[in-house]
């Protein structure tokens, strides 16, 4: 049978392993040597560098997911890539519009593929005419966005593509468009998926022509949770590295991160103490090696331990 004190050390034991546990997902320093991770036969993580990066070799080229800091760290990538594969990079997914993401471009060559979502084009785009802090080069601004659909366009589909089976894509074309107020036309793409949570479709225009239609909509749809999701493990657990890169050191460290999360996170529901989750994360290492009820303290975190009368007070006999 389960105690409060057994169930509070069983708590402490897996916090204390989620501390041990270093998942690649921190932004490493930016003068630190950037680091090659293989994740599969033609993918990538290289860690470092003022941020994180993912490499994926295709057939006749590479595409590069976020391009670091700096320049020199930019031009780092594209050695360490180069000793991975002879092919060139080909296109850049922009992920986020923040330095730690762009800068680093600057050093890659000129006349690739950058994709980003529209909002971080704007942005790159004011940084820019703003001075130039905090974008990379003009020659270097994502030449294909993915956007949501305007109201004031006026459609003609030219072309419709096949939709894949078994998926909420609903309709996937190739439009021509005429943006409102300007004398100009436009060959694109609408890809329109059912969200189920919603109850409604949703239509995604983008000038991509060569990427999925799912992929299209999660590249939208779910930009947000992804950065939030490795947001929330970097700054509450404190991982910065791998500790090892086989399959299954990866997968052990992964699923250690998550059960840590859902164990704090359950704590955090439980607890009728006004925490928030990072406080909680911060206080609760400093238990790990005091022996009081988990559960008490969640809701009382500044009392003092109870006294433990009886229970060091005797001395272990040697069995030799």
């Amino acid at each position: 049978m389960y105690s409060p004190k057994n169930l509070s050390c069983g708590f402490a034991a897996v916090i204390s392993l989620s501390a041990l546990a270093m998942l690649a997902v921190a932004q490493g320093p930016a003068a630190a040597p950037l680091m090659v991770h293989q994740l599969k036969p033609n993918v990538y993580w290289i860690e470092g560098g003022g941020g994180n990066s993912g490499v994926i070799v295709g057939d006749k080229g590479v595409i590069v997911v976020d391009a670091k800091t700096t320049p020199a760290a930019g031009k780092e990538l594209l050695e360490d890539i180069a000793k991975i594969t002879p092919k060139p990079v080909t296109t850049v997914i922009l992920t986020h519009s923040d330095g730690d993401h762009v800068n680093g471009l600057a050093s890659f060559p000129a006349g690739i593929t950058i994709i980003a979502h529209e909002n971080n084009k704007k942005e790159q785009d004011a940084a820019l005419a703003a001075g130039g802090r905090g974008a990379p080069p003009a020659g270097h601004l994502p030449t294909q966005i993915i956007s949501k659909n305007k109201q004031d366009l006026k459609i003609e589909v030219i072309a419709e593509r096949e939709v894949p089976q078994n998926s909420k894509v609903l309709r996937d074309q190739d439009i021509r468009i005429t943006p409102y107020r300007k004398n100009l036309t436009l060959m694109l793409r609408l890809v329109t998926i059912w969200d189920e949570e919603k109850q409604e479709e949703i239509t995604f225009l983008t000038n991509h022509l060569k990427f999925g239609a799912t992929t299209i909509a999660r590249i939208y749809k779910e930009r947000w949770q992804i950065e939030l999701f490795f947001k929330a493990l970097k700054q509450l657990l404190r991982v910065k590295t791998f500790v090892g890169t086989s399959a299954n050191a990866l997968k052990t460290q992964i699923w250690i991160a998550l059960i840590a999360i859902l164990v704090l996170k359950y704590l955090h529901l439980k607890s009728q103490y006004g925490w928030s989750l990072s406080n909680l994360v911060a206080l609760v290492r400093q238990q790990l090696f005091v022996y009081r009820n988990l559960y008490l303290w969640l809701d009382a975190p500044f009392e003092a331990p109870p006294v433990l009368t009886g229970v060091h007070d005797s001395q272990l006999a040697l069995g030799f």
